[in-house]
């Protein structure tokens, strides 16, 4: 994301500093991330579910609308990325819930 932005901040609909917030949210979160805490897996699966949400539709807006191929595989890349961190962020998750 942080690589791409500059690159990319043409074909997004947003201003830039929301892309950057994102970015320190994520950063944020990936430094509270604590395996025995619930609530930090579940802020996990939040973000991420999130992400991939996100990443995923700017892919298809990007296949439809803008044509540009370098835009669409970096949504998709992203999106692939988020929805690993979805599945591994949703068993730490539940392997918290069941310790609790």
């Amino acid at each position: 994301m942080l690589l791409g932005l500059p690159t990319f901040v043409g074909y997004i609909q947003l201003p830039t500093m929301v892309s950057v917030f994102a970015m320190l949210v994520l950063g944020c979160a990936a430094g509270l991330t604590n395996p025995v805490q619930l609530w930090s897996a579940v802020l996990n699966v939040i973000i991420s579910l999130c992400g991939f949400i996100v990443f995923e539709s700017y892919a298809v807006i990007a296949y439809t609308q803008s044509g540009s191929f370098s835009f669409l595989m970096a949504n998709l890349v992203l999106g692939f990325i988020f929805m690993a961190a979805f599945y591994f962020s949703m068993k730490t998750a539940r392997g918290a819930y069941t310790r609790a």
